[in-house]
């Protein structure tokens, strides 16, 4: 058995919030064979709102605020696969430069 929802919001943090109502509907509507997502449910809800805000903040930084988010949550057996699109431009973490040892970063770096 299978499940998958999907939500379009707008990229502004104020959404957070709706994001997550979202997140907690989906997994307290699922049948049985998907207890073991409730079970890690407020570890997927931090990463659905990790996720969420990463975009708005980063991907969507310079982008108008009605800019489309697309989360998706796909279950089947014992695996989820939360997808998270955003239209910013593409991210190479390859051109970061490794922080100094010891050394404090402020959102991420």
């Amino acid at each position: 058995m299978a499940r998958r929802e999907c939500l379009i919001v707008d990229s502004r943090l104020d959404n957070l919030f709706a994001v997550q109502n979202w997140f907690k509907d989906f997994y307290n509507s699922l049948e049985p064979d998907f207890t073991w997502v409730k079970q890690e449910s407020d570890r997927l809800n931090i990463a659905v709102a990790e996720g969420f805000s990463n975009a708005v903040r980063h991907a969507h930084a310079l982008l108008p605020p009605n800019t489309p988010i697309i989360i998706e949550v796909y279950l089947e057996g014992d695996r989820i696969h939360i997808n998270i699109w955003d239209l910013g431009a593409p991210f190479d973490p390859n051109q970061l430069t490794e922080p100094e040892p010891g050394s404090w970063l402020v959102n991420g770096g």
